[in-house]
């Protein structure tokens, strides 16, 4: 590991140990802010019930990017390829950007349901 990486790794360690001592030092009770140990042994003790979570959300992001990339990279080189295209498509590529993504949120799970859809549309809008 490089000097940069240690660097690091030592700030982290040194933060989560202040933070460890702050919480039992001045007894601030769990509900209001919990140790890093409370929270490292909660995540251990519950990973069977997170850990099936976390790998539908995963297959999400990895969904959203790989359509967000599949689209946007196909439509930029028409577009550079294209001047004519990028005049035209070029207004309401930025329209997409200037609204503000949870504002879209109500909608697509109108238009898309709760499931796995929503979501993926969610990261393509975020990520393209």
């Amino acid at each position: 590991m490089n000097r940069s990486g240690l660097t690091a790794l030592g700030l982290i360690t040194f933060l989560l140990a202040g933070w460890e001592g702050a919480v039992r030092i001045w007894t601030i009770p769990v509900f209001i802010l919990p140790p890093p140990s409370l929270i490292l042994k909660t995540a251990v003790v519950q990973a069977p019930m997170i850990l099936p979570h976390a790998a539908v959300t995963g297959t999400e992001i990895v969904l959203g990017i790989v359509l967000a990339l599949t689209t946007a990279i196909p439509l930029a080189i028409a577009m550079f390829a294209r001047p004519v295209l990028e005049k035209a498509l070029s207004p309401f590529l930025v329209a997409s950007q200037a609204i503000p993504v949870f504002a879209l949120a109500p909608l697509l799970v109108i238009w898309l349901g709760y499931g796995m859809a929503s979501k993926v549309f969610m990261a393509w809008i975020i990520i393209f």
